[in-house]
């Protein structure tokens, strides 16, 4: 299974990134893609990138501020609305 995972670097709970490295490794997950940004303005770019990727599976570690703000503003969100004009 290919996955993508989308994390704030500062995120940290638990063990925080290193612990899901290593948790996705013991697991005999080895095909995975990580996106990490340090600011929330550049996860829009590493969201596309990771989907790109074409992963089986994304996982993405972030904020809930950060994504119910990026929800208002997603290009599918925007084409419903363009849909339904």
């Amino acid at each position: 299974m290919k996955i993508a995972v989308l994390a704030h670097s500062k995120k940290t709970v638990g063990g925080g990134l290193p612990e899901l490295r290593a948790e996705l490794k013991r697991r005999g997950q080895l095909d995975v893609s990580w996106y990490e940004v340090a600011k929330s303005r550049k996860v829009p770019k590493a969201a596309r990138a990771a989907l790109a990727d074409g992963p089986d599976l994304l996982l993405v570690w972030v904020g809930t501020a950060l994504c119910s703000a990026r929800w208002t503003s997603s290009p599918a969100r925007a084409n419903r609305r363009r849909q339904s004009e």
